[in-house]
């Protein structure tokens, strides 16, 4: 029996993994419009339906017992976080937030499967599952209405600044580092989904870990926001952020409705994690808060770069933030 629910699992994952790939690339909000392709379910998955109708069953009366499997709404409320992420770096989604996502996908689940076991014929299931969709698309409109809310307008949730990954050795270029110049352990705050600069620099040797909203978990990885992840006093030799924290705290710094006070005091906390003489890197800078800095807690070192303005673009401008920092723990 467990083997059939877990090919059931599979099945629906991937049904679901094929609509990210299909849908991932379309704004946001294209969520708020009535689009009938949102609404179209290829012949084949009508067919694996009809033809595993016990399997399903089985699979809704695991998923809706005493202990509910939480495997199949992680996979659902991932890939849409991921997906409002990479269309908006800037987005501020709660845990309450993340929850009520979890109980839209909790009843889209119930909603879409349900017919399979009721239906009388393939054309009545045709009929309720776009009836489940349709019901879904109206529930992730508000949802996105909400968030919309959440960051102070819908306007501000619905534009697309330019969110880019880069290569290890860019990233390194960028932050004026070599290999040989970090001390371990090291920590990029914002490592990317890919986590591209930790590999490499693991690959290299040097001890180092990341964490990303958008990143899996795993032995080097910590997928949290920027409050989320455990900060030990003393514990990092080196930690960076590439166009990452510093440019969350900037837009905040400058956003009529941001939250600054959050960032500001994430920002001492992670000063505060450095070992002696470790050093925390980033671009772009902090000119606001760098030239508060206790000169005899911490040395603050400004390393103007060249680098193509669109790369900033999303940061409205202060006199000049494209330099690098570097802060040394003393």
């Amino acid at each position: 029996m467990m083997a059939d629910l877990a090919f059931i699992d599979n099945q629906l994952k991937q049904q679901a993994q094929e609509r990210y790939e299909r849908f991932g690339t379309e704004p946001i909000f294209t969520l708020l419009a009535p689009a009938p392709e949102f609404r179209h379910v290829p012949e084949r998955w009508y067919d694996f339906m009809i033809e595993n109708r016990e399997g399903i069953q089985a699979w809704l009366r695991h998923y809706a017992g005493p202990a509910p499997e939480k495997t199949m709404l992680r996979f659902f409320v991932s890939r849409m976080m991921m997906y409002l992420y990479q269309h908006n770096q800037f987005l501020q989604i709660s845990p309450a937030q993340q929850a009520d996502l979890e109980a839209i996908y909790a009843r889209f689940v119930r909603n879409y499967l349900l017919p399979v076991v009721r239906a009388e014929d393939g054309i009545s299931l045709r009929e309720q599952i776009i009836t489940a969709l349709a019901d879904h698309q109206a529930q992730l409109a508000q949802f996105v209405q909400a968030i919309g809310r959440e960051n102070g307008s819908l306007d501000f949730t619905l534009a697309e600044p330019v969110c880019s990954q880069y290569s290890p050795q860019l990233q390194l270029e960028l932050l004026g580092l070599s290999v040989d110049s970090l001390e371990g352990p090291v920590l990029d705050i914002g490592c990317g989904p890919d986590a591209r600069l930790v590999r490499y620099l693991n690959a290299a040797g040097i001890l180092s870990y990341g964490m990303d909203r958008g990143v899996e978990s795993t032995s080097h990885t910590i997928q949290s926001d920027w409050f989320g992840f455990p900060l030990e006093m003393m514990e990092w030799g080196t930690i960076i952020s590439h166009m990452a924290f510093s440019t969350h705290f900037l837009h905040h710094h400058l956003r009529r409705n941001g939250h600054p006070e959050q960032y500001a005091s994430r920002y001492m906390q992670i000063l505060q994690a450095l070992k002696r003489d470790g050093r925390f890197i980033y671009t772009p800078g902090l000119p606001f808060i760098e030239m508060y800095l206790p000169p005899d807690q911490y040395v603050v070192e400004q390393h103007h770069i060249r680098t193509n303005k669109a790369a900033f673009a999303a940061v409205p401008s202060l006199s000049n933030v494209s330099y690098t920092t570097i802060i040394t723990r003393l």
